[in-house]
């Protein structure tokens, strides 16, 4: 919903249009239906996010992109939606932080584009942990490496298991600034889960 009670909610031309350029697989000479869009989101969502079944959107939710009435849903979703439309960034499609209304000064940020196909260390360790912050090549060459070095997943969850038990020894000695160096991306157990009350800058 938009940020203030008196915004103005304008349709999502962008979304609309981009959604009209697509040919429906069903109805021959027709564009995607919002159903069917709502089809294709799904299906990548499956190949982005095998793990999660609660991401998944209908008709009904494609509509209240289009009319404007949702700027800024999940990250997750909003990655599908730039696999269905074929673009790199989320302006491109009219989706923009309620956070920032038109009148602030704030460019918003437009992330680059990041290559899926290949894997990352940094989401491959994020999957060995456990995260939500990985593709499917990430995820084969995981399990590609598990295979030949089986320690590789152990090692991993003893690392950030020396984590945990660093930061409570400290934060229950009164320690209340961290600075978290090649923290990776976030995963399960992240320095600011162990310590709610400290102050942590994570770098990498």
């Amino acid at each position: 919903m938009p940020r203030r009670p008196d915004a103005i909610i304008t349709p999502n031309r962008e979304l609309r249009e981009h959604r009209r350029r697509l040919p429906s697989p069903h109805r021959a000479g027709q564009s995607l239906s919002r159903s069917e869009f709502a089809d294709a989101v799904n299906r990548h969502l499956h190949t982005l996010y095998p793990q999660s079944t609660a991401l998944e959107v209908d008709a009904r939710w494609v509509g209240k992109l289009e009319r404007g009435e949702t700027r800024w849903p999940c990250e997750e979703r909003r990655a599908a939606l730039r696999r269905v439309t074929g673009v790199t960034v989320d302006s491109a499609i009219g989706l923009y932080s309620p956070r920032l209304s038109p009148e602030d000064p704030v460019k918003i940020w437009e992330p680059r584009e990041v290559d899926i196909a290949a894997p990352h260390p940094a989401r491959r360790y994020n999957y060995w942990l456990g995260g939500k912050d990985h593709f499917a090549a990430d995820r084969e060459s995981a399990g590609a490496i598990s295979r030949v070095f089986p320690g590789a997943v152990t090692a991993a969850r003893a690392n950030r298991e020396f984590l945990r038990r660093t930061v409570h020894y400290l934060n229950g000695r009164g320690v209340r600034q961290f600075v978290d160096v090649g923290a990776g991306l976030p995963a399960t157990e992240n320095v600011h889960d162990m310590a709610p009350a400290a102050r942590v800058l994570y770098v990498d």
